[in-house]
């Protein structure tokens, strides 16, 4: 059975020997996905530190990547190949090394907002108690 929980990932590299890192990396650090309730899920890839973040309702997850930052997240992974992503971007589906999609969402995805740069955990935090649904 697998266990439905809110991920963030890429692959070390632009080749099919590129492995996926996700954030959280277990299952023991991930927020379990609560059916039916709304829900603020923030991905932060820092370009310059080499570091995967998930927020999710504005609250770190953990973190994947370099050591060299004051995020250190003694994992050893390094993201040192860069690469120009020429396909497209996606939501709620992740993509395997053979080219094939996989890992669907089996939800409702709305409001879906990209930005350039690294938002701090002060400004995801506020994104989330801007955006929380009041009850009715």
């Amino acid at each position: 059975m697998t266990v439905p929980m809110w991920v963030f990932g890429r692959t070390t590299a632009d080749a099919t020997s590129g492995s996926v890192v996700k954030v959280p990396a277990s299952i023991a650090a991930a927020q379990l996905v609560d059916p039916g309730q709304w829900t603020l899920l923030t991905g932060v890839y820092d370009g310059a530190h080499h570091q995967l973040f998930l927020y999710v309702n504005g609250i770190r997850q953990g973190a994947q990547g370099d050591t060299d930052t004051d995020d250190d997240t003694g994992d050893g992974i390094v993201f040192d190949g860069p690469w120009q992503a020429s396909g497209t971007f996606n939501i709620g589906r992740g993509r395997i090394s053979t080219g094939v999609y996989s890992d669907y969402a089996n939800s409702l995805v709305d409001d879906v907002r990209v930005w350039t740069g690294v938002m701090s955990d002060t400004a995801i935090d506020q994104l989330y108690l801007n955006e929380v649904p009041i009850p009715l």
